[in-house]
């Protein structure tokens, strides 16, 4: 064995100890992601070292098999990042995440108002500040905007004076998270379809605020209720069940706050621009500058690494049917809360519809293997209730071998961009065109 075979030996024998030392100091939900990582490096050590004991005459091109393989995925890494405008090196201006003090600026700049809900004692507004506009959230290089209908929600205003045909109800996917209107999943649809689409989508909500946002506000039901659920509801969820408001809604169909009465509304902004004061009056420091992190993703392949796991854990899963009974109860009351609107929605000649948006898995992770089997459990509920399940992740991952592009900075951990929602968009409006 020559000297520049065993020093690739050892770079990839170090790159197995360090994945697995990762492994071990992963929180729980990561437990499996790194050590998949360390496996890959380990088989590769161990195929290695066998070619060449068995085949010696590969030792004399191993080196240029290797140096190769090492160029092409530095290679394609520089591709990805050169595709989702990474920088190696970023000042913190540059950074693509929220920043409460940039965004104090950009109000200042725009005249605009917070994107915040009113949750107190007496009122749980469900939407924002009405007929205002909004600054919503950073991502895709710019700070999104829009300007709220008259219950503060992400829809130009006509939509409440006719007959909904369609209400879409969801967080912050459905919200229009950090892109302009006519991006949203909602523009969308109304550009598809030429369907009244009311949106009643939310930032940091979960399915019993989705669920009792509907019943407040929607009078008339419309022709599809498109509900979507993203792989954190349950978390939300069961950080909702301590909400005394959203508990009644729960208990009682016919529960009202009457958040349509005007004086109602006058209460509800006149807090809200109270709760923006304070936030504008707020000295916020400013955060550690980390102007290496890009970089040393880049030396680790991140986003070569995150695509080739993407796709083995597509083919190969694994399952722990226990891994699910600390959210059993949870899960529980998510499909109740289906069923009673499924139920309403029969009483009402209208069709619910589930949709499903997938989160940052991490790949043969003790998450992913607990987000399938609660995915699992949702397609057979909603199949034995003859309900459509709309699977967005399914779409994506046939369609998509680096779904990555449908996110700013090629990051699944961020909300769609522009392509990701209007992909959505168009696959429900295929399922609705059936």
């Amino acid at each position: 064995m020559n000297k520049l075979t065993k020093i690739i030996l050892i770079i990839i024998l170090f790159a197995f100890i360090f994945f697995l030392y990762k492994d071990f100091n992963a929180s729980n939900d990561l437990k499996g992601y790194y050590l998949a990582n360390s496996f890959f490096f380990l088989f590769l050590v161990i195929f290695i070292i066998l070619i060449i004991k068995f085949v010696p005459k590969f030792q004399t091109y191993f080196n240029i098999i290797f140096l190769s393989i090492f160029f092409s995925l530095y290679t394609f890494e520089m591709y990805l990042f050169k595709t989702g405008e990474i920088k190696f090196f970023t000042k913190k201006e540059g950074f693509w995440f929220n920043d409460y003090i940039y965004l104090q600026n950009e109000i200042i700049k725009t005249n605009g108002y917070i994107s915040e809900s009113l949750n107190n004692n007496k009122v749980l507004s469900f939407g924002g500040l009405s007929n205002s506009k909004i600054i919503h959230c950073n991502e895709n290089g710019y700070f999104s905007s829009y300007t709220s209908d008259r219950y503060g929600f992400n829809n130009p205003d006509y939509v409440w004076d006719i007959d909904p045909e369609i209400v879409i109800m969801g967080d912050s996917y459905i919200h229009g998270s950090c892109v302009n209107p006519g991006y949203d999943i909602a523009s969308n649809l109304r550009k598809n379809t030429g369907l009244n689409t009311i949106n009643l989508g939310w930032h940091s909500t979960g399915p019993l605020r989705q669920y009792s946002s509907f019943l407040e506000l929607i009078e008339n039901f419309p022709k599809y209720i498109i509900w979507f659920y993203f792989e954190n509801d349950l978390e939300d969820l069961n950080s909702e069940l301590k909400n005394r408001i959203l508990l009644s809604y729960l208990e009682n169909k016919e529960f009202k706050q009457n958040l349509k009465d005007p004086n109602k509304r006058s209460y509800i902004n006149e807090k809200l621009l109270i709760r923006h004061e304070e936030f504008m009056d707020t000295k916020f420091e400013s955060g550690q500058q980390r102007f290496y992190d890009n970089f040393k993703d880049f030396l680790k392949l991140y986003n070569s690494r995150q695509i080739i796991i993407y796709n083995l854990n597509k083919y190969i899963r694994i399952y722990n049917d226990d891994m699910i009974l600390e959210d059993k109860k949870i899960l529980e009351v998510y499909l109740g809360l289906i069923d009673n609107l499924n139920i309403l929605s029969k009483e009402n000649n209208s069709e619910l519809i589930i949709a499903y948006l997938p989160r940052q898995k991490y790949g043969f992770s003790r998450r992913a293997q607990k987000l399938d089997i609660i995915k699992n459990e949702l397609i057979n509920f909603t199949n034995s209730n003859q309900i459509r399940f709309i699977d967005i992740e399914e779409l994506i991952d046939n369609s998509f071998v680096n779904p990555t592009i449908l996110y700013p900075r090629l990051h699944r951990g961020m909300h769609f961009n522009e392509k990701g929602y209007k992909f959505t968009a168009d696959k429900i409006t295929n399922y609705l065109n059936e």
